[in-house]
């Protein structure tokens, strides 16, 4: 497999998602032990439900919700999605199919989410890498884009003024205010390596 999100849980136990398998699992530090904890490996798709019933594809970034639950950047399902300790599956945010939609969270749609960061509120920002912006997904149920303009490329600016070209890690402070973003290349052979500070009013 290829695990890439990681968050501690109020446990103390550590969730995995694992872009190659499809699935998350959990990881004892104190014993080592794996176990199963939603999606079924091997067999990506797109499903709510519980444990293996629940189906992803490409589950990237994972954060812990306020409530003590994961959310996920479910990459190629262009989806957020939300599992509980015990395995149960639900999607907040996104439809499946890529698409660029700001608004009421029910009609949002994501193109290719791979991070995901949470303030203190539960406020969570998204990095939309395919559709070059960071969104924010609120306490209010509304999606909105914080910053990037859509065009691949790098301009510092203003919120949407921005650009942005492949941008893959991204974290918040408690507050809200602050965010930070690991601006890469995607693989592409280009020159934007850079670390990017947004500042939000």
């Amino acid at each position: 497999g290829k695990p890439r999100g990681l968050a501690t849980l109020p446990n103390g136990l550590i969730v995995l998602s694992d872009v190659e398998r499809h699935d998350l699992r959990l990881y004892d530090p104190s014993n080592g032990d794996v176990t199963a904890l939603a999606g079924k490996a091997g067999s990506p798709g797109f499903a709510d439900g519980d444990g293996e019933e629940a189906l992803f594809n490409r589950p990237y970034g994972v954060v812990v919700d306020t409530d003590g639950s994961i959310l996920v950047a479910d990459q190629m399902n262009h989806s957020v999605r939300r599992v509980t300790v015990d395995g149960k599956v639900t999607t907040i945010a996104g439809t499946g199919d890529p698409d660029m939609i700001d608004g009421e969270i029910a009609d949002a749609q994501f193109n290719m989410p791979q991070d995901l960061a949470i303030d203190s509120q539960g406020n969570v920002f998204v990095s939309d890498s395919g559709n070059h912006r960071i969104r924010r997904i609120s306490m209010s149920g509304k999606v909105e884009t914080v910053a990037g303009d859509g065009t691949a490329g790098f301009k510092d600016g203003d919120g949407i003024k921005s650009r942005f070209f492949g941008q893959e890690g991204i974290d918040v402070t408690a507050d809200g205010k602050t965010l930070y973003v690991a601006d890469g290349t995607g693989g592409e052979p280009q020159p934007y390596n850079r670390v990017r500070k947004i500042t939000l009013p």
